[in-house]
């Protein structure tokens, strides 16, 4: 359906166009990637600004006597590209490199976190945040992963993993992408995304990107909370243009919580004097 933008058209049209804008914004353009995504998420938010009635907008561009048709149109074109206003929307499907995509991926990073707090953590008195956001969880995340490898891994240290979280704070590289959940402003839980350099891997894809750390406090486990955060990293991994996320562990007890959530089995391999059951997330 193609309204006309000029007149009456568009008056008649007022309510479909809030409705379409709205929902572009807020869920459509977070799948995209494309070169000017920040543009259209900002003439969109305009967009839908400008349709609301009584808006500071609306209200702006009538004081300057600029035509509604005209406003709407040079909205659209600037958020989109396209000269006619239509129900349909197409994701570009192409792959993205993740050397390349740093600015459209913070963005694209954050507008998922924002979505899935509103859907599902705040409604649990929690909050899904980038470490970036929150660096005073990084002893508690410090002494989580520790507790729960140390004895998996020789090598492993809580000076290391400080390092590492340290790290993740002052570089400008896009991974890894670590999430922490708060409750309350305490931790109860988090998950990493990440390319994995350990040579016992050398084999993957060298942009394979990897789940870790993941981790849940006693008192919120079996509510879900650990597999809507491994359904948000398959997400934001399939939106950075990925097949495949991987993930790995050394504690055969947790092989089957991940099976019942769609995860494939590929292989055991050896891994710092431990047996690492290699699985595989179909994301396509």
């Amino acid at each position: 359906m193609v309204f006309p933008v000029t007149g009456s058209g568009v008056t008649k049209a007022l309510p479909f166009f809030r409705s379409f804008a709205t929902k572009a914004f807020s869920r459509s353009f977070t799948h995209s990637l494309s070169p000017f995504y920040p543009t259209k998420l900002i003439a969109c938010r305009h967009f839908s600004s400008y349709l609301t009635p009584g808006s500071e907008m609306r209200r702006k561009a009538f004081n300057a006597k600029i035509p509604t048709s005209r406003t709407l149109l040079g909205l659209f074109i600037i958020g989109t590209g396209m000269f006619t206003l239509t129900m349909e929307y197409v994701h570009a499907q192409e792959d993205v490199s993740l050397k390349n995509i740093s600015s459209e991926k913070r963005l694209m990073i954050q507008l998922s976190v924002q979505a899935i707090n509103e859907s599902f953590f705040s409604f649990r008195g929690m909050q899904l945040s980038l470490l970036q956001d929150c660096p005073q969880a990084i002893p508690t995340l410090v002494q989580w992963i520790y507790d729960d490898w140390h004895t998996h891994d020789a090598t492993l240290t809580k000076e290391k993993l400080y390092g590492s979280f340290m790290k993740r704070l002052s570089s400008s590289e896009d991974l890894p992408i670590t999430l922490v959940i708060l409750k309350e402003k305490v931790p109860v839980g988090t998950i990493a995304l990440k390319q994995e350099r350990a040579s016992e891997f050398a084999d993957f894809p060298e942009t394979a990107l990897w789940i870790g750390s993941l981790h849940v406090v006693l008192e919120e486990r079996d509510k879900g909370v650990g597999t809507e955060l491994l359904k948000f990293v398959s997400s934001i991994a399939k939106k950075l243009g990925q097949d495949k996320l991987y993930v790995y562990t050394t504690e055969p007890r947790n092989v089957p919580w991940y099976c019942k959530r769609g995860v494939k089995v590929l292989e055991k391999r050896p891994f710092r004097g431990q047996t690492a059951t290699v699985m595989c997330i179909p994301l396509r």
